[in-house]
């Protein structure tokens, strides 16, 4: 399934149709996870006038390194929450050798990828 968007590209007020730009920018992909790459963070706290009181460093599940038409590219795992992404690391062993979905987007000569699932 492919989704389109329509924008308008520096269109005056009274614009001519033909200066609209119709642009694929989702095309799905289906990958084999081939690595897990580790992020860390940290954690701030503070009291109730907001003064710092700690920072707590942890490790989270950053990406995937995935594996498409024989080539391994990084894909961080961005649309997912940090609290998922730490539980995620701790499981990260068992995504290796998995297939997965991955959306790859494209518009203004920008492109990038997103993690979508396992299947």
């Amino acid at each position: 399934m492919t989704k389109k968007i329509v924008y308008r590209k520096n269109v005056p007020k009274n614009y001519c149709e033909n200066e609209i730009i119709i642009e694929d920018i989702w095309t799905n992909l289906d990958g084999e996870i081939v690595g897990a790459i580790k992020g860390e963070s940290v954690k701030k706290e503070f009291d109730e006038k907001q003064n710092l009181t700690a920072e707590i460093p942890f490790d989270y599940l950053k990406s995937f390194n995935i594996k498409i038409n024989d080539e391994v590219i990084e894909v961080e795992l961005i649309n997912f929450s940090e609290n998922d992404r730490v539980e995620m690391l701790a499981k990260s062993d068992e995504f290796i050798g998995r297939k997965c979905e991955v959306k790859k987007y494209k518009i203004l000569n920008k492109e990038g990828y997103i993690f979508v699932k396992c299947i």
